[in-house]
């Protein structure tokens, strides 16, 4: 994630490696960027800020400084280009390439979102299908060949420098993730009925497939070409997102993306609803009826959010300041970068198979270590080395990071 990691430098150099830098970092350049992104047609980023950033998933992982949220705003802000390529005619060209320059950004900041790369080449093809807008042969081979010419840098840059680190991280992070062709249908329906009809989504999902079917509908009766364009391109991205549903691990913050795209769909469906230029009360009523009810599902759920809201990773930062006598030792294990930024230690995460799992206490001499009970957050990378945590320890404290259970091991002075 290099860009990630440049994007977060100078804030912390002029503000200090604090967690609240990191978090109002990314929270700021989400905002600004979906702010340009939502920019046209007129009043649509309010819309999508009621709609689409206060969704639980969305606004959570906003204020979590997490790479997924700045790699949707990339997206988003290449649909905007792609918005101004095909609406106005002029320098068509210039405006695909910064569409094609956002996405390959997307996946500079995680590469999780590489599936993006398609988005430019594979919206201009749709929307030329459905007749929407003019898409000439010329621009669409520009847009393929743009698309590749930006995966081609980050395969010169980035990859092929780091190629055997980056081909084990890959490796660890698809390992058991594909299920077999047996049980894909069973993965699908299983994403779909835990995750995205689960008790905390499911009301936003049935109204993002409402205002999906209500965009269906005016897409067949309405003459206004920048909602058509406009609807085409983001259920390109729903489409591309989709491909989530195909693989085993499907945690919480892999379904941001998801709900961002299913989000800003259903805020372009209300916002042509409702500024449409169609006396048809129904329509109109319809899309007030839809914008308060995201507003009220997701004020409710927010409301909730901030009274259960407990503090555990600032107790938890809290005490491993109280508790740190020799800030220049090292704390090692998967939770050390969570709750070490008050403390100010060197963390050093360890996964078996993966990061620093091979004779990790005599090279790295710990202060503590902390895991998950039974070493479930590394695989068990210090069982798999003989290292009795307990036995090495004069003490040990327990303490709770959301539903998380940790243990934090103090290890003895040699």
């Amino acid at each position: 994630m290099p860009l990630f990691n440049a994007w977060l430098f100078l804030p912390m150099k002029f503000f200090g490696t604090q967690l609240t830098v990191a978090r109002v970092s990314v929270l700021v350049w989400v905002l600004m960027v979906m702010a340009w992104a939502a920019s046209s047609p007129h009043m649509l980023f309010p819309l999508a800020a009621i709609v689409c950033l206060m969704q639980l998933h969305v606004f959570q992982y906003s204020h979590l400084a997490m790479s997924e949220m700045i790699a949707v705003a990339m997206v988003a802000l290449s649909i905007r280009f792609l918005l101004a390529a095909l609406v106005e005619t002029m320098q068509q060209t210039q405006k695909i390439f910064f569409a094609a320059l956002f996405v390959f950004l997307s996946y500079c900041v995680k590469i999780q979102f590489v599936y993006a790369a398609a988005l430019v080449p594979f919206s201009l093809l749709l929307v030329r299908w459905f007749r929407v807008a003019p898409v000439s042969a010329p621009l669409l081979q520009r847009a393929v060949v743009l698309t590749a010419v930006f995966a081609t840098v980050y395969v010169l840059a980035w990859y092929l420098p780091n190629r055997s680190f980056f081909n084990q991280v890959l490796a660890f992070e698809s390992e058991e993730k594909v299920p077999s062709t047996g049980n894909l249908l069973q993965t699908i329906f299983s994403h779909i009925r835990m995750n995205l009809l689960g008790p905390s989504t499911r009301y936003f999902m049935l109204l993002a497939f409402i205002s999906f079917v209500a965009g269906c509908l005016h897409f067949l009766r309405s003459g206004d070409s920048q909602f058509k364009i406009l609807f085409v391109l983001s259920c390109c991205w729903l489409l591309l997102e989709s491909h989530r549903l195909f693989f085993t691990y499907f945690p919480p913050r892999y379904q941001v993306s998801f709900f961002f795209a299913a989000g800003f769909n259903a805020s372009i469906v209300i916002h042509a609803l409702l500024f449409s230029s169609s006396r048809n009360r129904m329509m109109k009523g319809m899309a007030i009826l839809l914008l308060l009810t995201f507003a009220l599902l997701n004020g409710i759920r927010y409301v909730r959010q901030i009274n259960e809201r407990q503090f555990t990773v600032a107790v938890a930062n809290d005490y491993m300041r109280r508790a740190t006598i020799d800030s220049s030792r090292v704390i090692l294990g998967s939770w050390a970068p969570a709750i070490t930024w008050e403390s100010a230690s060197r963390a050093v995460p360890v996964w078996k198979d993966f990061l620093n799992d091979k004779l990790m206490m005599e090279k790295f001499e710990p202060a503590a270590v902390i895991t998950e009970p039974g070493e479930t957050d590394s695989r068990r990378a210090f069982m798999s080395e003989n290292v009795n945590l307990a036995v090495l320890s004069d003490s040990a404290r327990a303490i709770d990071v959301g539903p998380w259970h940790l243990l934090i091991y103090w290890i003895k002075e040699k």
